[in-house]
């Protein structure tokens, strides 16, 4: 069947919107046996890319390696079709994979190749946010000289695209990096900018996670009176929001400021409000720091009870962080070289494949010679008797 251009335009587009639509659906039994009944029944190739996209988000987190065969899957349909948008979204997905995975290295190949197709297609809104998931990988691994490219790359888009959502979010990444680098002037225009855009999108969090970040690059210069400043208004942004990270945090950076300016009660009050809330969230290394905290407020001010006493809790605490990575360590080493292992061996059978490949080859070719030969000798007799 040959389709027109406007009925590949509508199919394509009812793919995009089945595949935009994956975190409507409820992660539960019915609708993932639905979309895997779509996927196994249905006649309608779009239909199954927009079920396998679906079934994709609902299993990347619980069943990751079911989620990249619906990518992969999802992926080899696209390209049999021609659908290149669509294809780029599943090797986005399948990157996605490997980063969830942390295997950075392939998270990047799959990333760069969607990017390659989303700027052959000229789609240039999800081109653009392929630049900035490049960009977090590459922050992500320390290499900031390149993550600083990409979101660079990504702002000067979103700022043609008059996408303010996107400017702000790569703004703030872009402040991130220079505050990284201790580049501290950089850092603080990005950062201001980014607030000022969050401000007029009323982003409550990301005003609020601004706001900490400008305080806590104050408090690094020993500014302590304009970072209270920020940092108080981030408390108060923060309350309007009820994330306990976010009031965790700026209950942390408080403490600390007010110690620094000797007012031990406030500071004790800060540090204990963001232990209540670090404790909720189970957040082990903030807890760590805000013992930390504690135990100084409490020396200073003479109070030797209460300072041992959260000097036992962080001794304990402390010795379970370090058992804890050092177990990561372990089980990532371990990985490794189960990953190696698993590598070898598929090179092996690969290796045992091609050999086999190479044998028959080689037997067809000798029965064929020997054909060849025995119809020669057979020749040869006739013409001689």
């Amino acid at each position: 069947m040959h389709l027109n251009t406007l009925q590949k335009f509508i199919l394509i587009s009812l793919v995009f919107f089945l595949m935009g639509c994956s975190y409507a659906f409820s992660q539960n039994k019915h609708t993932t046996d639905s979309l895997e009944n779509v996927v196994k029944s249905s006649p309608l190739d779009t239909a199954v890319m927009g079920a396998l996209g679906d079934l994709f988000s609902v299993y990347i987190h619980n069943n990751p390696d079911k989620a990249l065969k619906m990518a992969e899957d999802g992926f080899a349909m696209a390209e049999k079709k021609g659908y290149k948008k669509v294809s780029a979204r599943f090797l986005n997905n399948i990157g996605y994979y490997f980063y969830v995975q942390n295997n950075y290295a392939k998270a990047l190949d799959f990333y760069h190749r969607s990017l390659k197709i989303k700027e052959q297609v000229s789609d240039k809104k999800d081109q653009t946010r392929m630049l900035v998931n490049i960009g977090n990988i590459y922050d992500e691994t320390g290499d900031l000289n390149h993550a600083l490219d990409y979101y660079l790359k990504a702002l000067e888009q979103f700022e043609d695209m008059f996408y303010k959502q996107g400017i702000a979010y790569c703004l703030n990444n872009i402040g991130s990096i220079y505050d990284e680098q201790k580049n501290y002037s950089k850092a603080l225009d990005f950062y201001k900018q980014s607030v000022k855009i969050k401000t007029e999108l009323n982003d409550k969090p990301g005003i609020a996670k601004c706001q900490i970040n400008i305080g806590i690059i104050y408090k690094n210069l020993n500014d302590w009176n304009t970072a209270n400043k920020y940092l108080t208004e981030a408390l108060k942004t923060a309350e309007t929001t009820c994330d306990k990270s976010l009031l965790a945090l700026v209950n942390l950076n408080l403490g600390e400021i007010n110690f620094k300016g000797k007012k031990y009660k406030e500071a004790e009050a800060f540090y204990l409000k963001a232990l209540e809330y670090s404790t909720e969230l189970d957040n082990l290394q903030d807890i760590h720091l805000i013992y930390e905290g504690l135990i100084e407020v409490y020396a200073t001010a003479g109070d030797f009870k209460n300072a041992y006493q959260y000097q036992d809790e962080y001794l304990k605490l402390h010795d379970s962080i370090l058992n804890s990575q050092y177990q990561n360590k372990i089980a990532a080493i371990t990985a490794k070289n189960d990953k190696e292992k698993q590598d070898i061996q598929l090179k092996i059978k690969q290796s045992e494949t091609e050999r086999n490949s190479l044998l028959h080859k080689f037997r067809i070719l000798a029965g064929i010679l020997i054909i060849i030969l025995v119809l020669a000798v057979a020749i040869a007799f006739i013409k001689h008797n």
